[in-house]
């Protein structure tokens, strides 16, 4: 009679053992890695290369920044030393974007409003790099840019480089 119950028993144990196998695992919870652009979180970008610029922007989910913002322009030669005041139109999608590094595709449209409005328009691509080297709110960055600049007054197109300049932003 023990070895009748123990038998049972140990069938009884099989069988709610082979219940349990033939459930579906739980799903997996996706990995939430942190990304550095994102957040829909707004961001105030200061820059200085050939065109010093302050910008607005925010920053969405999906790497995605767009903003709005001004600049300065100088010539650079002593018989004109003309100044003016720009416009500044940005976006950027950050294909790579992980916790602390980013780069992806940007687009500046510069357009100048002081002293002669629209006198040209300026639009350069190229692609972004952020970093941020510490757990602060604050990201350091580049860009590799191409100058498209259609002068309105001879109707032509210049083309050239950008000189590589440093970039802060904080989020906010």
């Amino acid at each position: 009679m023990k070895n009748l119950a123990l038998v049972a028993a140990l069938v009884l144990s099989s069988l709610v053992w082979s219940a349990r196998a033939d459930e579906p695992a739980a799903p997996a919870k996706p990995v939430d890695t942190p990304h550095l652009i994102g957040g829909n979180a707004g961001v105030l970008v200061g820059g200085v290369s050939d065109q010093p610029y302050v910008f607005g922007a925010i920053a969405l989910n999906g790497g995605v920044i767009l903003g709005l913002g001004v600049g300065v322009a100088f010539d650079g030669t002593l018989a004109t030393d003309k100044v003016s005041a720009l416009g500044i139109l940005y976006g950027s999608y950050m294909f790579k974007n992980v916790a602390n590094f980013a780069v992806g595709p940007e687009l500046f449209v510069i357009m100048p409003f002081a002293p002669t409005p629209a006198s040209t328009l300026t639009f350069r691509p190229g692609v972004a790099l952020w970093y941020a080297p510490f757990s602060a709110p604050v990201l350091l960055g580049t860009a590799i840019d191409v100058d498209l600049t259609y002068v309105k007054a001879s109707s032509a197109m210049k083309v050239g480089l950008v000189t590589p300049g440093v970039r802060i932003a904080y989020a906010f």
